[in-house]
């Protein structure tokens, strides 16, 4: 992905239809309300992935809807967002990502929440489940290979995250469909 071209967030609040326009080259992450996708979501999420592999899928339980929908984000934001989704297979500490955006800890967080809907922890286990899906797709296997590949710390807290993120089990996903 590249951060010159791409400068907004959309949240979708009601609906996830007609997402055509998410291959445009403003949006740089999409941000969907759990509640509103069902519990059943990883058949979707696995379908945005594969059609838009360069937007960012995050699922928040209650994302921060004052984010104004298609806001645009400040260019080192958009760095420190890429930072996270470039590292997000290893060990990542706010302070490194704040500084990536030359904002202390504090401020990084704020704004990021601010404009993302998310916070910065729940953007990279977004991005660790995006990638997982990722590989998944690949046919990558056993589901303990796929959780250190993606900075989880064992298949436990990897199938949680999943879970939680898309609803169903890692076990329970079939990459033909």
């Amino acid at each position: 992905m590249t951060t010159s071209n791409r400068s907004s967030v959309i949240v979708f609040q009601n609906h996830t239809e007609d997402m055509e326009f998410l291959a445009s080259s403003g949006v740089v992450a999409v941000v969907l309300d759990a509640e509103m996708l069902g519990p059943s979501r990883l058949n979707l999420l696995a379908n945005l992935r594969s059609s838009y592999p360069e937007v960012t899928i995050i699922v928040a339980d209650r994302p921060d809807l004052r984010a104004a929908p298609e806001s645009l984000v400040p260019e080192r934001l958009i760095r420190a967002a890429q930072y996270i989704q470039d590292h997000c297979s290893e060990p990542l500490y706010l302070e490194r990502i704040a500084s990536e955006a030359c904002l202390s800890k504090f401020h990084f967080s704020r704004e990021f929440k601010r404009y993302f809907s998310v916070s910065p922890i729940q953007f990279m286990i977004n991005s660790r489940i995006n990638l997982a899906l990722d590989l998944m797709a690949q046919g990558m296997s056993p589901l303990a290979h796929v959780a250190v590949h993606c900075g989880f710390s064992d298949q436990s807290e990897f199938t949680k995250w999943f879970q939680r993120i898309t609803g169903s089990p890692p076990s329970s996903w079939n990459p033909k469909g």
